[in-house]
């Protein structure tokens, strides 16, 4: 068990990203936009919070506390929020609102796996992820609910206007 949680820590939130990448790719252009528009304001605002939220609560890492090594290396700064439960959770909040399918339970499986591993490795403490986990999933509700779909549809147009200048100007570059 130790071998499995100590691969887990660092190394499992690879497969959030496999995942959502797959997701991704199987999207339409539209979708993928307000994809990367919801995911990139959550995780922006979610991250100024956790940053916050990091000066107003200091929770000294367990092994600091508790004078023993972990697990696996680690700095010593302080371990409140979570940065790497806080990206995965973004993560899967945003999955999971943009598509409300079974699939993404299995972004909450890693998110959890990794969270408990974190912990079990002994360089965080439960507060520390489980507050990562809270600011993701209500700043996903909050940019879900708050960037509606008129304003979205109007982002995905402009969006898609500046990738056709870029490809006809790439496509005139190469003509001359």
């Amino acid at each position: 068990m130790d071998k499995f949680l100590v691969f887990d820590a660092p190394y499992l939130f690879i497969g959030s990203f496999i995942i959502s990448l797959v997701y991704f790719f199987k999207l339409s252009e539209d979708e993928r936009i307000k994809l990367v528009i919801r995911g990139l304001v959550t995780a922006i605002c979610s991250y100024g919070i956790a940053l916050l939220a990091g000066h107003l609560y200091d929770d000294p890492r367990p092994f600091v506390v508790g004078h023993f090594k972990p697990l696996i290396a680690h700095d010593t700064e302080n371990g409140f929020p979570s940065d790497h439960i806080l990206l995965l959770s973004v993560i899967a909040s945003v999955c999971t609102l943009q598509t409300k399918k079974a699939w993404t339970a299995l972004l909450w499986v890693i998110t959890f796996t990794v969270a408990y591993a974190r912990v079990y490795v002994g360089v965080h403490h439960y507060i520390d992820v489980l507050a990562s986990i809270l600011i993701a999933v209500v700043v996903s509700i909050v940019v879900f609910k708050f960037l509606g779909e008129a304003f979205l549809n109007q982002c995905t147009s402009m969006v898609k206007s500046i990738i056709a200048k870029v490809i006809t100007a790439d496509k005139r570059a190469k003509t001359n």
